[in-house]
């Protein structure tokens, strides 16, 4: 007989990470990833041979706490303003070769989508 370790984080709690993350996710969905987050429990258990504790909070990490930081980042690069035709036309060469003014390459993307 086989011992396979049981995940214990709620699936209310997947569901509605899942679904911050997509509001279009669907029953099946969460299924999915509950299955997927439960293989790589039982993997870190009784192959890598961490203990339940270090093993749920790994799969908590790699699965939900992801999820959860892409949702944050999303909704902050959703108040990212628009550049307009003067915010273009009044940027130096080097403004423009070091961003424009961005944190990153998908806020320049965002904020100068218009003008590329």
């Amino acid at each position: 007989m086989t011992f396979t370790p049981t995940l214990s984080i709620p699936r209310d709690d997947v569901a509605a990470t899942l679904t911050a993350y997509e509001p279009s996710t669907t029953r099946e969905d969460i299924d999915r990833y509950m299955s997927q987050m439960q293989s790589m429990f039982t993997h870190l258990v009784t192959v890598d041979g961490l203990d339940a504790q270090a093993a749920e909070q790994s799969v908590r990490g790699m699965y939900l706490e992801e999820l959860s930081a892409a949702t944050a980042e999303r909704n902050d690069q959703d108040e990212i303003e628009e550049a307009t035709e003067d915010d273009v036309l009044n940027m130096t060469f080097e403004e423009a070769m070091s961003g424009g003014g961005c944190d990153s390459y998908e806020e320049f993307e965002q904020r100068y989508s218009t003008w590329l």
